[in-house]
């Protein structure tokens, strides 16, 4: 044991039962055993006592990484995409002992690797390093790094806010859920959420983009993603029913990681009433003493139609024996006339 190396930073006291010796600025080398040595004058064997002394040194704030790049303590980091992996590191130097340092992601720890290395002056720097898959979960969250030594009384912390993009988590359209009837107006409702940056949105009538589109809504929600809504308004016809109409939504992170848009339809019934034509259509020409099929074609929804009437030249037709009225299809009527005369030229309609 050797003499104490800074005897100006030393105060030692006496009094009549105890010695006191008090270390001023103490350094990493006043680290070791000191004896005290009571010698009585009127007795042989001295007295001796040792104690250890460690030396404890508070290590510095910690110091944020992402990707190589300091970052500042409460600052927004971003954007990333959903999926990609996120590295953090958090370094903090000249503690003794070796501080533990460790992330957190809101309350639940992140598995990290630490590295500790000695420094000349016996500290010790120390790094950790977390990397983590970043989901829709984090996104708005806040990771943050602690710093524990038995040097200080409380940890030590700084945190950062991550930004992150993600793909929209649904997309829901609505219409009617009874028929409507030819002519009234239809109102169709695209909503998509969960999307960050916000998402477009597209109508399509069967296969072609309907034009012009409506307009948009967007909405930020309390979760840091969007809720984007679009409604389209109608007339509907009678070319509508059993048409698909079909909301596409989609954003930035699916286009850059080139999956398939959010896609939904609804499906229009609408009601209409008849619509007829007769064929052969225009003009024409037979021989007498022949035959004529007449055809009456219609297309109504419901297509229960209960009665179909012959017209020649605005007037009705009554059956007799030359003339006969046959159904041959659900959709369609035949006028068939027999041994043709002169007198069965004319317009035939039918209703």
């Amino acid at each position: 044991m050797g003499d104490f190396s800074g005897p100006e930073r030393a105060n030692f006291s006496l009094s009549n039962h105890s010695a006191h010796l008090k270390l001023h600025g103490l350094t990493v080398e006043d680290e070791g055993t000191y004896k005290c040595d009571v010698t009585y004058v009127r007795g042989k064997c001295p007295s001796l006592s040792f104690t250890r002394l460690y030396t404890l040194i508070t290590p510095s704030d910690p110091e944020m990484e992402v990707e190589g790049k300091k970052v500042r303590n409460g600052s927004t980091v971003g954007p990333y995409v959903e999926g990609s992996t996120f590295v953090l590191e958090c370094k903090s130097s000249g503690g003794r002992p070796a501080p533990e340092v460790t992330w957190w992601n809101g309350t639940k720890p992140l598995p990290v690797k630490t590295t500790v290395m000695p420094e000349e002056n016996g500290t010790y720097f120390v790094t950790s390093t977390a990397r983590f898959v970043l989901s829709r979960w984090d996104l708005g969250g806040k990771v943050e790094c602690r710093v524990r030594s038995n040097a200080s009384a409380h940890p030590t912390h700084q945190w950062i806010k991550l930004d992150i993009h993600v793909r929209p988590a649904s997309l829901t359209v609505r219409g009617p859920t009874t028929p409507v009837v030819a002519g009234e107006m239809v109102s169709l409702t695209c909503t998509v959420e969960g999307a960050r940056p916000a998402a477009n949105i597209t109508w399509y009538n069967r296969s072609e983009v309907i034009g012009p589109q409506p307009s948009t809504t967007t909405d930020l929600m309390s979760d840091g993603t969007y809720r984007t809504a679009s409604s389209l308004v109608l007339v509907a016809s009678r070319y509508d029913h059993k048409g698909e109409f079909f909301c596409k939504g989609i954003n930035d992170v699916l286009k850059k990681r080139l999956e398939a848009p959010l896609l939904q339809a609804t499906t229009l019934e609408v009601l209409y009433p008849p619509a007829v034509f007769v064929t052969p259509d225009g003009t024409v020409t037979v021989q007498e003493s022949s035959t004529v099929n007449i055809t009456c074609v219609f297309d109504a929804n419901p297509p229960d139609v209960t009665e179909i009437v012959w017209y020649k030249d605005n007037s009705r037709l009554q059956r007799d024996t030359t003339q006969r009225l046959e159904t041959r299809h659900p959709l369609s009527a035949v006028l068939a006339l027999f041994n043709l005369s002169r007198h069965d030229s004319g317009t035939y309609t039918c209703h």
